[in-house]
């Protein structure tokens, strides 16, 4: 039994939350008097708690702006364009999202798996190659063994 600073009950160990799981240390408040200051305190300082997200998720979407630079660098797999304003990433396999809205709201390393499903394409090609007028080259330099783009797929 332990007894909380806040509201004065005594409640069993389990009624307070962990403060450092790893040395067992746990709150001094009760789980419910530390919600409860966790809705005052993110009231009180909400304009706090906006600037922190709109500055992380600006730093995200910059780092990942530069991941895909990097990755389009190699230039289109089929005809060599290395002008990153026209290429696009082409998922080969098991496409969870587009590339686009990854760069918007993956971490760095989600944004990497899903990379490595993808081959770059310039825009041209990438239309042809889901019209189905062409085909990934299997031998291509950017279908490489050991990730997605050594699966010589198409789509």
């Amino acid at each position: 039994m332990k007894k909380c600073i806040k509201c004065e009950l005594e409640l069993s160990e389990d009624s307070f939350s962990f403060k450092n799981k790893n040395k067992g240390i746990r709150h001094t408040a009760c789980k419910t008097c530390h919600n409860e200051y966790k809705k005052v305190h993110y009231q009180n300082n909400k304009e706090k708690y906006f600037l922190k997200a709109k500055y992380h998720d600006k730093a995200y979407k910059e780092r990942n702006k530069k991941t895909i630079a990097e990755f389009k660098s190699s230039g289109c797999c089929i005809c060599g364009e290395k002008d990153v304003l026209v290429l696009d990433c082409h998922h080969i396999r098991d496409k969870d999202i587009d590339i686009a809205i990854a760069a918007r709201s993956f971490g760095p390393n989600r944004l990497k798996k899903e990379l490595d499903k993808c081959v770059v394409v310039c825009a041209n090609d990438h239309r042809r190659l889901h019209a189905g007028t062409i085909t990934l080259p299997v031998f291509a330099d950017c279908l490489t063994s050991g990730d997605a783009r050594g699966s010589g797929g198409t789509k």
